[in-house]
């Protein structure tokens, strides 16, 4: 198997002081290879670029891919506009600066996110120029309607939050780098207020998400139309944090227009359903994970390929 060949960490935007960083990581062997711009979840709470899944990471650059994973400011620090907005510069700088620095393939880019980095993915390919050669949302979503207003049962019975200690965690500092799992932090945080119904608040700042109009220019679904990229939308059917029926609005709503996208996903799928693999794949939910991966590959190359 060939590994990277190198992986170099950088700064691509510096705003209000605050260094934001990008991950490079370089397949072996290829000149001015096709990018990833790989986009974290967490809620635009908690996270960081340094959750891409190594596993993962190493089938992307078997392929020949560059993955750049990159980080952005999170709420409630700051707030959506400021998010996208992050985003939105990275990929000005993965087809500027960035593929001049790394020799990368600048007019081939895939935006791939998860979960809230899928959000950002469909967001920002309605924003960005050139137009991305794909994108591809794993358990991710283009509205921000009342789903994502209301409380949510199920993070009620998931966790047991000290709602003192984790509003405590956040607020202090802009932050764009949280990669640890700890409920006493700013997961926690967002675990709160999924409970509370208060997620949308946190994320769109100055009670902005009460203002329809202002909301709807940060509504992917909104703003589609027939030259969005090719997409691939993957999605199971157990996800309690995003519903799959994000994805297949989302799918509905690129075939009315008729943009070439897919819809994969497995009845046992949750969200996240791709952190925990077995090497190599062995179970049979293993095996569809893998699977679904090697849909995403494949969707890439004939993406790539079409650019």
């Amino acid at each position: 198997m060939d590994r990277a060949l190198h992986s170099d960490s950088c700064v691509y935007r510096t705003v209000e002081g605050h260094d934001l960083l990008a991950d490079v990581h370089l397949p072996a062997g290829v000149g001015l290879p096709p990018v990833m711009l790989w986009l974290h979840g967490g809620g635009m709470i908690f996270g960081s670029r340094r959750l891409l899944l190594e596993w993962q990471l190493q089938r992307y650059l078997d392929e020949g891919f560059a993955v750049v994973a990159t980080d952005y400011r999170l709420a409630p620090e700051v707030g959506l506009e400021a998010i996208v907005g992050d985003v939105v510069e990275a990929h000005r700088w993965v087809t500027g600066a960035g593929a001049e620095q790394f020799e990368l393939d600048g007019t081939r880019i895939a935006l791939v996110g998860h979960s809230a980095g899928a959000y950002l993915a469909l967001m920002a390919a309605c924003l960005v120029d050139p137009t991305p050669a794909a994108v591809v949302s794993f358990y991710g979503y283009g509205t921000l309607g009342e789903w994502a207003r209301k409380p949510n049962h199920e993070y009620r019975n998931l966790f047991d939050l000290n709602e003192e200690a984790v509003t405590a965690a956040v607020g202090q500092q802009v932050t764009s780098d949280a990669a640890e799992w700890a409920l006493d932090g700013r997961l926690g945080y967002y675990g709160l207020t999924r409970q509370q119904g208060t997620w949308l608040s946190a994320v769109c700042g100055d009670g902005r998400e009460r203002d329809a109009v202002w909301l709807e220019k940060f509504e992917p679904i909104r703003h589609l139309t027939d030259r969005f990229p090719p997409t691939l939308l993957v999605h199971g059917d157990a996800d309690i944090d995003v519903p799959v029926e994000r994805s297949l609005e989302m799918a509905d709503a690129l075939a009315g227009l008729g943009v070439d996208h897919e819809l994969i996903g497995h009845p046992e799928w949750g969200h996240i359903f791709d952190m925990n693999m077995s090497d190599p794949p062995s179970p049979p939910a293993d095996r569809a994970v893998s699977e679904a991966v090697d849909t995403v590959i494949q969707f890439l190359h004939s993406s790539f390929s079409e650019d």
